[in-house]
């Protein structure tokens, strides 16, 4: 499977509905449990930190990150969302929850994003 980017609005709530104030190109990866923003976008859209949580990276490394509830809108789809505040040299990544909170699927073969219809027992 190659690599593929999505367009990603990125915002806060603003009086009750969603105000986008950037958008960005996120690396997709199911891999990674959470979204991952640079720090300044966050920032820059009112997304406050909430905390601090340990992750585990693709070398085996664990370490702390800021975390922060985002509304975010993919292809159409706007979900409230855990976003990951990402350092200098971080991947600006879209990670699996967020995809199954916008009910959105990988295609490998034509490398993109397509709505499913989520499951709930």
């Amino acid at each position: 499977m190659g690599l593929f980017e999505a367009n990603v609005k990125i915002g806060a709530m603003n009086n009750g509905k969603p105000a986008f104030n950037a958008e960005v190109k996120l690396l997709v990866d199911t891999g990674a449990t959470y979204t991952t923003i640079p720090a300044e976008v966050l920032d820059r859209v009112g997304v406050t930190r909430l905390g601090e949580m340990s992750v585990r990276l693709a070398n085996g490394t664990f370490i702390k990150k800021s975390y922060g509830g985002a509304v975010l809108e993919v292809e159409g789809r706007v979900v409230a969302a855990t976003v990951l505040f990402g350092e200098p040299g971080d991947f600006a990544l879209l990670g699996a929850t967020t995809l199954e909170q916008a009910s959105m699927a990988v295609d490998p073969v034509g490398q993109r994003l397509v709505a499913i219809t989520a499951i709930q027992a």
